[in-house]
């Protein structure tokens, strides 16, 4: 606990393990700024921004960092960001708790779907996850940086 070092070379051997974890760069960067290192932090957040633009976490450290160092019209411009992509993201969680009431219960509460209409609906909702930006695993697909693959 509170070993801010050992934790960015934890983070750097897993990054060089899978570049692509917008994850650990986003905890990588909160070792930096934990350790007043904003510089390194906003860099790290930018890249877990790169790697995966539908997570809204990185905007919001990343808001934070650049608060720090100063730049304030930055970082008003990520917590905006953060503020939408959160936004969209519960909206969408509203949507897929109220479809999936309707789609899978009838009004008496007997269970109404068969496991291929479930699938079809599933496949929906992942669909309907890309179009709001939004990432996440339903059923047996995946969305990950708009693109839905079976898991």
């Amino acid at each position: 606990l509170n070993d801010f070092d050992g934790a960015i070379d934890d983070f750097t051997k897993s990054i060089e393990i899978n570049p692509n974890s917008s994850y650990a760069y986003c905890e990588r960067g909160s070792s930096k700024e934990k350790l007043n290192d904003f510089d390194g932090a906003i860099e790290d957040y930018s890249k877990a921004i790169k790697v995966d633009s539908t997570d809204y976490s990185p905007y919001l450290h990343r808001g934070r960092a650049k608060h720090h160092l100063g730049n304030i019209e930055g970082s008003k411009k990520d917590f905006a960001i953060y503020n939408q992509k959160k936004d969209a993201k519960m909206k969408t969680l509203h949507w897929l708790l109220e479809a999936r009431k309707n789609y899978f219960w009838t009004a008496d509460g007997k269970f109404k779907a068969d496991r291929r209409y479930c699938l079809n609906f599933q496949y929906r909702i992942v669909q309907y996850l890309q179009v709001f930006g939004v990432g996440g695993c339903v059923g047996g697909y995946v969305l990950n940086r708009s693109k839905i693959s079976p898991i």
